[in-house]
């Protein structure tokens, strides 16, 4: 209720962009656990990434932090957990001064590989950073993490443009980057455009309550009227397409996976970081740094592109 706006004198739809998801440790990505399900208790030296949306009027924002639980700077973490978020503070800062217009998604690609291998850490296989736009939070335009040959097929190189919005997701690990699908069940799920008549009552009744409640956007089972009823409906909505799951990912035992997410407004003027991303880099000591001249000199640049003074 903070952002109360209203618009010919009606009030702006606003809420949920993509529901806060806490993954540990060497759990990539979209664990967002129901209060059906069993508690984690965090411990000292836990890599937690906190991944969130909100949402006014079909605009998304979107952002994600990593912490280190118990870190502090008198005694700071080493090792590949201080080398993963390394990789990934530089990368991301890397690529939001690559995300102009006129460069092209894959060169942004290319120069995020580099920076984690000098760390001797991988991005994570597949993940995506999206165009966004109105009710849309997966555009068709996307910066691609270490693409198999496979995705590299799947996803062509595009050109950025002017006026374009990006959710610039950076997910490194200090493991191999390739993830998988994890035996704990998706509890975050999206409509699609997909039509198909649903046979299940129950089916047609949850669908509804999707397109009143949450439209386009992701939501989780938290916030439906009752879980067991859409676990039932789901396995008919999933099976057709009708629903897509954010399955949770999983990296190998042991791999640190360390997210940042920053969204970023491309304007004639310049670029605008609409939300910021944090890592916990001041309790941290790494012993490798970026080591290609271009990429260091980007570095020194501003986002808009101007040397640091």
């Amino acid at each position: 209720n903070v952002y109360s706006k209203k618009v010919n004198g009606k009030a702006v739809h606003k809420g949920v962009g993509f529901p806060t998801c806490i993954s540990v440790n060497n759990v990539v990505c979209h664990s967002c656990p129901l209060e059906s399900e069993a508690t984690t208790t965090l411990k000292a030296g836990d890599v937690v990434k906190i991944d969130l949306g909100v949402q006014i009027a079909g605009y998304v924002a979107a952002v994600a932090s990593t912490v280190i639980v118990g870190a502090t700077k008198e005694a700071p973490v080493t090792g590949p957990v201080a080398d993963a978020i390394m990789a990934c503070n530089y990368a991301i800062e890397a690529a939001i001064r690559l995300l102009r217009p006129g460069n092209n998604t894959g060169d942004i690609s290319k120069a995020i590989q580099k920076i984690a291998e000098d760390f001797h850490c991988k991005p994570v296989e597949g993940m995506l950073s999206h165009l966004v736009a109105r009710h849309v939070i997966d555009g068709e335009k996307a910066i691609i993490l270490n693409p198999s040959e496979q995705q590299k097929k799947d996803h062509k190189d595009s050109v950025i443009e002017v006026n374009e919005a990006y959710a610039l997701d950076i997910i490194i690990s200090s493991g191999e980057g390739k993830p998988r699908i994890g035996d704990a069940r998706a509890s975050v799920f999206k409509k699609t455009d997909n039509a198909y008549q649903l046979k299940m009552r129950n089916s047609r009744a949850f669908l509804g309550e999707v397109n009143r409640k949450f439209g386009y956007m992701p939501f989780t089972l938290r916030s439906v009227d009752s879980e067991a009823k859409a676990r039932m409906a789901l396995t008919e909505c999933v099976r057709h397409g009708v629903i897509q799951p954010y399955e949770v990912l999983l990296e190998r035992e042991g791999a640190a996976v360390v997210q940042c997410k920053m969204q970023v407004l491309l304007l004639a003027s310049g670029s605008l970081r609409i939300t910021l991303g944090s890592l916990p880099t001041s309790v941290v000591k790494s012993g490798y740094k970026v080591s290609d001249p271009e990429l260091n000199k980007l570095l020194l640049t501003s986002i808009s592109g101007k040397s640091k003074k």
